[in-house]
């Protein structure tokens, strides 16, 4: 913080002595009307300090979990041009209805704008479609060959322990595969 302004009093009366705030105590005079070398340095500090503000609601149906309507208004920082914008988005369900503005406020330029059915309203921001990853297809891929050597497996162990013992390593490895394939669907 740059300092605006310092002035030197004295420590003991008060009066406004003329001398540098950072001299050292050696090489001080006395103060003209009390004699004191003790001083008082009184620094005066601006500084300008912005503030944003952004309001968020959700408004839900009784025992709905998913909001009904979602609104923002408020001071964003855009990400294309790192300037701080006006944001508004109203996300509306039960009248299918999505309508967003970006709007520069040095300008009250519209620097964006949306309006469409929520229906229609694809491949942005949370919108985007979630990419698979290769965890998801690996989980599948591995539930898919237990489900398919379950069968092998079981007949291979049923012919040599006998029936039950085949019946019950098929079962295992089915409940295995299905475990597996829910898990995939749980990390997609």
């Amino acid at each position: 913080m740059p300092a605006d302004g310092q002035s030197v009093f004295c420590a003991k009366c008060g009066l406004a002595i003329d001398e540098d705030s950072g001299l050292p105590i050696e090489e001080r005079k006395p103060c003209p009307s009390c004699g004191s070398m003790a001083r008082n340095i009184h620094v005066t500090i601006n500084e300008t300090v912005t503030m944003r503000e952004k309001l968020g609601l959700k408004g839900r149906h009784p025992g709905g979990k998913k909001p009904f309507i979602e609104q923002v208004s408020g001071d964003d920082l855009h990400r294309k041009s790192g300037k701080w914008m006006k944001h508004s988005r109203v996300i509306d369900r039960d009248n299918d209805s999505y309508h967003e503005v970006v709007m520069d406020p040095a300008n009250d330029k519209i620097v964006h704008e949306c309006k469409e059915p929520l229906s229609q309203h694809r491949g942005h921001g949370s919108a985007k479609g979630q990419r698979k990853t290769m965890k998801y297809y690996s989980i599948k891929i591995l539930a898919a060959l237990f489900v398919m050597g379950s069968i092998g497996e079981g007949f291979l162990v049923g012919v040599q322990y006998g029936q039950w013992a085949g019946w019950t390593i098929f079962i295992v490895m089915i409940a295995v595969g299905i475990m597996l394939h829910k898990t995939a669907e749980i990390n997609r």
